[in-house]
């Protein structure tokens, strides 16, 4: 069975567009009745983060994304609209923690996610 903080990462996953449950699962080496269960109940759990919001739309754009595209993907995901400048403020603390680099004006991810 996996370790709770790898079935999360499997939801999480999961949630990106583009992204299955079944591309979840063999990622992380979760069984789908495990996934399932988590899903049950881990729920409260799968609610994303700002942070999540901006990792899972560089996950979207292939590893790599502008802050106007990032800007429409959280608008399009959660129906928010986010200033350029609060995108901007998100991926310099996520650059910080050493989770996105910056090349030109893109950034990317610096390492798996989730």
């Amino acid at each position: 069975m996996a370790d709770p903080a790898t079935l999360l990462r499997a939801l999480k996953l999961a949630r990106v567009p583009g992204k299955t449950v079944a591309e979840a699962c063999a990622r992380f080496g979760v069984s789908r009745g495990a996934y399932q269960k988590a899903k049950r109940d881990r729920r409260a759990e799968l609610a994303w983060t700002d942070d999540e919001l901006v990792l899972s739309g560089l996950v979207y754009f292939g590893g790599s994304a502008d802050v106007a595209d990032l800007v429409s993907f959280i608008d399009w995901i959660n129906h928010s609209v986010y200033r350029a400048a609060e995108v901007r403020a998100i991926l310099t603390r996520l650059r910080t923690e050493g989770l996105v680099r910056r090349r030109g004006r893109a950034f990317r991810l610096a390492r798996e996610w989730p």
